[in-house]
């Protein structure tokens, strides 16, 4: 998966494992399509995984739902550095 601009301002792919896949491939498979928005850092037309009718998700917004989506399984509110660990460990 590609993911956007961050640290260092640069853009990575990131390796899914087959779970991880089939969830994404879930919510493209239910999400409005929607027009592709311009990317940031290219002027290109880009499709966003998570977007919010119209535009992209903030980070603000992806980080409220990675909390509740912690918090209702048990670890409770995670950086996204600790979430990029664990994710890794399993």
């Amino acid at each position: 998966m590609k993911v956007p601009l961050g640290k260092m301002k640069t853009e990575r792919m990131v390796p899914l494992d087959l779970d991880t896949l089939a969830l994404v491939d879930r919510i493209i498979a239910t999400r409005s399509q929607g027009q592709p928005l311009v990317y940031p850092s290219t002027g290109k037309p880009a499709q966003f995984l998570f977007m919010h009718p119209g535009r992209r998700l903030g980070e603000s917004a992806v980080r409220l739902e990675l909390n509740r989506a912690a918090d209702e399984s048990g670890p409770g509110n995670l950086s996204s550095h600790q979430l990029r660990h664990i994710y890794a460990m399993h």
